[in-house]
């Protein structure tokens, strides 16, 4: 091979040794763009999940009472607008008559809402428990769909409410005030029939007493451990029956 084609070979695998370079070097900065690209993505899906609103229905069956609220509210950080409501199937409630409708043809559920502010609660005052019977359903699907200031897309919120899982459970009785009062006018009744009784008394000591006991108890310890001490230093003496030297 002479000197030409060999400087022509090291010209080739030079040229070669450059483009493999810049396709590395372009395959690195595709890389780091795309994890630029995924990097603001993510702060930007964060950042919409913190200032976005959050549309929940809810059923609240009271714990005192035998009511059955429904409850609309945005747990978001900003407004809901133009919040729309899917139902299937109808709502309906023993409440319902000619005057008011069904419940699902209510205004809100009609209509909608303009606008949820930011921890806004529309609690509505769905049925009576005890009333609630057939044909009336325990089970909804419901889908609300609502906008934003941030996003151009609208918000879609699903939910099933079933009110079948509250069926058969015991309502609590949360204890007022005047009940706890009358707790306590027991048990002070009690106490009193207990010290002003035959076969049992109550003992009372107040703290200066028990001081007054706790310092009498240390002094006969006392008294009992110099009588011993002095028992053993005092020497015997000679019975008068036993003959002496």
């Amino acid at each position: 091979m002479g000197w030409e084609a060999a400087t022509a070979l090291a010209a080739v695998a030079q040229t070669v040794a450059v483009f493999v370079a810049l396709g590395i070097a372009r395959g690195q900065l595709n890389e780091a763009k795309t994890a630029r690209e995924k990097q603001a993505e993510g702060a930007a899906h964060a950042e919409e999940l913190r200032t976005r609103p959050y549309v929940v229905v809810s059923f609240d069956v009271h714990t005192r009472f035998p009511w059955i609220l429904l409850l609309i509210e945005n747990v978001g950080q900003t407004a809901a607008y133009d919040v729309m409501f899917d139902v299937e199937p109808k709502l309906t409630s023993s409440l319902d008559d000619a005057d008011t409708g069904d419940m699902g043809d209510r205004p809100i559920f009609r209509s909608g809402i303009r606008t949820l502010a930011p921890g806004q609660r529309i609690p509505i005052f769905f049925d009576i428990s005890f009333s609630r019977k057939a044909p009336h359903s325990d089970l909804y699907h419901l889908k609300a769909t609502y906008g934003s200031e941030t996003s151009s897309k609208p918000y879609v919120s699903r939910y099933d409410l079933d009110l079948s899982i509250y069926w058969g459970l015991e309502v609590s009785q949360p204890k007022s005030l005047d009940d706890i009062h009358k707790v306590l006018d027991n048990v002070a009744k009690t106490l009193n029939s207990v010290k002003s009784g035959n076969s049992v008394k109550v003992i009372t000591q107040t703290m200066d007493q028990r001081r007054e006991d706790e310092v009498e108890q240390r002094r006969l310890r006392e008294q009992r451990r110099r009588l011993r001490d002095e028992a053993r230093q005092t020497p015997s003496t000679p019975n008068e029956d036993e003959p002496t030297e």
